[in-house]
């Protein structure tokens, strides 16, 4: 058996009753058996180094490892590796990749390939076919191979319609629509957001119009739908004041920034 004592260790753990502390961490083959002051060490190998933390599993909802098709890359492997070097314990890998992944195969592929990694692979499906924003994929189908959402990654559906349909056909089985919250119009091809250091600089600028539009327009389907919904970014004030809203209004909206850990209301 492995035992390792971590000493002084400040724990970051919002809600558990060890949050803000500084603890003693006994690990035994890899699981915390232990959290407490001055554990005695034993036969333990013991690490003290000053400013350790330690915190549950971190979760990356949107993951690019471009995998399949385009693994030089970065490739799934690879890219668990980093994340569990990283603190992540769980990996929402995205649709866009070559081939999309808008049918079975490609989830069961995903899943096969991250079998046995200490990081869990979480596979989105694609909410549209081949990403074009035309024809839903076949949801449900991805959903039976394990998909636990359905993206069009950074390409926001125009369609008013078929994001409805999609919101409409995934309440069923609880699915979970991301969307992301840019008027494709408006930001035409924006490089930074529209401000005086944009005009200084001579970057065509995005208005935070284009990220309030689209939102309030998603979040309008999903009270009409009452279905459930993932604003995959939010950037401006005017969009973290509609989020605010939303979820003041009892929607069932969920919202997390790229890299952080998710939180399901």
């Amino acid at each position: 058996m492995s035992t390792t004592l971590l000493r002084q260790i400040q724990v970051v753990d919002p809600g558990g009753p060890a949050h803000g502390t500084e603890m003693d961490l006994l690990v035994q083959d890899g699981k915390v058996a232990r959290i407490g002051q001055r554990i005695p060490k034993g036969n333990a190998k013991e690490i003290k180094v000053p400013g350790l933390h330690a915190s549950p599993g971190w979760v990356d909802l949107q993951a690019h490892f471009r995998d399949p098709g385009e693994e030089y890359k970065q490739g799934l492997v690879n890219g668990l590796d980093a994340a569990a070097a990283g603190g992540f314990t769980a990996v929402a890998v995205l649709p866009s990749t070559e081939p999309v992944i808008d049918a079975r195969a490609g989830i069961e592929h995903l899943l096969r390939k991250g079998a046995g990694h200490a990081v869990r692979v979480l596979p989105i499906g694609a909410l549209t076919k081949g990403l074009k924003g035309q024809q839903l994929a076949e949801l449900f189908d991805l959903n039976q191979a394990g998909a636990v959402a359905f993206s069009d990654d950074q390409q926001a559906l125009r369609n008013a319609r078929l994001l409805m349909l999609a919101l409409q056909y995934v309440l069923p089985f609880k699915g979970v629509v991301m969307v992301f919250p840019q008027d494709t119009d408006l930001a035409q091809t924006g490089q930074m957001h529209e401000s005086p250091m944009s005009a200084r600089l001579g970057l065509r600028g995005i208005p935070s119009l284009a990220e309030e539009v689209q939102l309030a327009r998603d979040i309008a389907l999903l009270a009409y739908t009452g279905s459930r919904m993932h604003v995959a970014t939010v950037s401006t004030a005017e969009g973290v004041a509609l989020v605010r809203s939303a979820k003041k209004d009892g929607l069932r909206h969920h919202r997390c920034g790229r890299g952080a850990p998710p939180v399901a209301r």
